[in-house]
């Protein structure tokens, strides 16, 4: 992967929708496009899904921006330990530590490597996914918000157990 292909993918879909809601909200909006793509990056994170993304993807930037730069740490720890369970890695696996090496880059801006980033981007598309099909066309940013929180809670009771 080179470093064109090592930034976040928001695809014209994925702007749209936001747009959409931005352009049409009275309660507010989420100018930011980094937040737009983690909200729908977590969606899949919860749901334990990936998608290709849109052919038609813009890339955005390579590092966290608006609020996720403030938890990128916690965003990057998420991304990983949800990674790491899809391949079944556990601390005692002797291909973890090659795992983590593809998956991070010191040298990125996002401290993210080949892996992340891909993974990440596939996130962010099945969560884009999941969103219109279980919340569909909103207009106004609270009844989205309320939507997706309620969505997060379907997700996470039927995807993710406590160990």
């Amino acid at each position: 992967m080179n470093n064109l292909t090592k930034q976040f993918k928001f695809g014209q879909l994925q702007r749209k929708y936001f747009k959409t809601i931005n352009e049409n909200s009275t309660t507010g909006k989420i100018d930011n496009l980094m937040e737009q793509f983690m909200l729908l990056a977590l969606v899949g994170l919860v749901a334990n899904k990936t998608a290709n993304p849109e052919t038609e993807n813009r890339d955005m930037v390579q590092n966290f921006a608006g609020r996720t730069k403030t938890h990128q740490g916690l965003i990057r720890a998420l991304l990983f330990y949800r990674f790491a369970k899809m391949n079944a890695y556990n601390e005692k696996d002797p291909q973890i530590m090659k795992a983590i090496q593809i998956f991070f880059d010191e040298e990125e801006q996002s401290k993210l490597g080949e892996e992340g980033y891909e993974y990440l981007n596939r996130s962010a598309a099945a969560g884009f996914e999941i969103i219109r099909g279980k919340i569909g066309a909103v207009y106004d940013l609270a009844t989205f918000l309320i939507s997706y929180i309620d969505l997060l809670v379907e997700l996470d009771s039927n995807n993710i157990k406590c160990e």
